[in-house]
């Protein structure tokens, strides 16, 4: 029995030794497989970096496109909207000479009519006057004339 035992431990030993045999060819493709891997991954980082470059390139000519555009943009907006500005300034101008002319017409007209009602009303006054002056030396000749008979 310990003759078996013995072949049986000597097994599991040479089983064991074997499997430790391996390990550093299994190290050895382990730190290859490492270095493979870590290239690869400095590859892509360069690689990322590289595209990450362009892309901000890309980033600052659009950009620059954009403000060039925003601010071709923004002047022909300022100009159209000064001649619009123009333009409608023009237009009440024309619209405050239009309605001055309109009023000093008006106030022409208001006054010669007043003018005439006034000469009407002075003309009457007048003729009142006249009336009343004419009835009062009526009134005084009749007075005298029966003191004188």
């Amino acid at each position: 029995m310990v003759s078996k035992d013995l072949e049986m431990r000597v097994e599991q030993l040479e089983i064991a030794v074997s499997a430790v045999a391996q390990l550093p060819r299994q190290m050895k493709q382990l730190s290859s497989q490492f270095l493979q891997l870590r290239q690869e991954v400095r590859s892509d980082i360069s690689e990322i970096r590289g595209d990450l470059d362009e892309l901000r390139v890309e980033v600052h000519v659009i950009r620059d496109e954009l403000r060039g555009e925003i601010r071709e943009t923004r002047d022909a907006l300022r100009d159209e909207l000064r001649g619009e500005m123009h333009s409608i300034r023009d237009d009440l101008r024309g619209d405050m000479a239009a309605m001055h002319r309109e009023l000093a017409g008006a106030i022409l007209a208001t006054e010669q009519r007043l003018s005439a009602q006034m000469l009407r009303l002075n003309e009457d006054l007048v003729k009142r006057i006249a009336l009343l002056v004419e009835g009062q030396r009526s009134r005084e000749t009749r007075r005298r004339k029966p003191s004188s008979n």
